[in-house]
């Protein structure tokens, strides 16, 4: 990963109850205070895979 090119990837999760559900993950590096570090944010994108 390159800092200020992020990039987004597709897949599922498990619930506690066993359950199957799909996510969308973006992931974004930076650079703070001469440490790297990269960001990742999951998103449950259920009701968008159901339109």
């Amino acid at each position: 990963m390159k800092p200020g090119e992020p990039f987004t990837l597709y897949g599922h999760q498990k619930r506690k109850d066993g359950t199957v559900f799909p996510v969308e993950i973006h992931f974004a590096a930076m650079e703070i205070n001469q440490k790297k570090l990269v960001m990742c944010l999951v998103r449950d994108i259920t009701a968008i895979k159901a339109e």
